[in-house]
This record gives C-alpha cells, structure tokens and sequence, in this order.
C-alpha cells in the first residue's frame, strides 16, 4: 500500500501534482544527509511515470539546488518520446530533433546535424 498523498496545489506554470510521502522517499532513495549541526535530506527530483516507473532522477548535495527549466525539459523529452518514439540528444529542447534509434536513423542525425 502506497502511503503517499497527492498534493493539490501546482506550481507556477507546472500542470502535474507533486508528492509528498512522510519520509518515505527520502528512506527509500537515501536522502538523509547527516553532519555536525544539520539532518536534513538532500534536495531531489524525480520524474515518474503513470506506471510508477522512476524515468529520470537527480539528487544534489546540499550545496546544489535544482534548475526546474531543466525538470520541464525532461518532462518534455518523455513526452516527446512517448509521442513519436525518438530519443533526444544532448542539448535537446522541444522543438529540435530527434534520434530514431536505429543505425540509419542515427546516421542520419549526425550527417544533418554534424557534416560539414
């Protein structure tokens, strides 16, 4: 049994929930940071998917915080891939193309993107 609530409230400009979980992520994932003065976890995110499946996470040390345009743009890869099957490169934004993930297919990007 999943102990995890739904939180209601989105965002700026963010159309999914986010969620909370009284600890249990942080357990679960190895979030706790311990020194001298301070026990807190380390600040996270996690890109889910409809069948629980972790698709894309990234956890900083406390000196880090975290860059949400770069959380948009990986929701953005998964949609993109989940609607036309392609993988996106680096330095992919919504817009760029994509990999088809075959020989030619790879080919084909490096030739368009990378000959001279």
């Amino acid at each position: 049994e999943r102990k995890m609530v739904l939180v209601t409230k989105e965002a700026p400009n963010f159309i999914a929930p986010a969620i909370l979980s009284n600890g249990e992520i942080i357990n679960t994932f190895n979030l706790k940071k311990y020194s001298n003065e301070l026990n807190v976890a380390l600040r996270a995110s996690f890109l889910i998917d409809k069948n629980w499946i972790v698709r894309h996470q990234v956890i900083n040390d406390l000196p880090f915080g975290r860059n949400i345009n770069e959380i948009i743009r990986m929701i953005d890869a998964i949609e993109f891939h989940n609607k036309y099957g392609e993988v996106c490169p680096a330095n992919w934004e919504p817009g760029k193309d994509g990999i088809t993930t075959s020989l030619q297919g790879i080919s084909s990007y490096l030739n368009k993107h990378f000959s001279e």
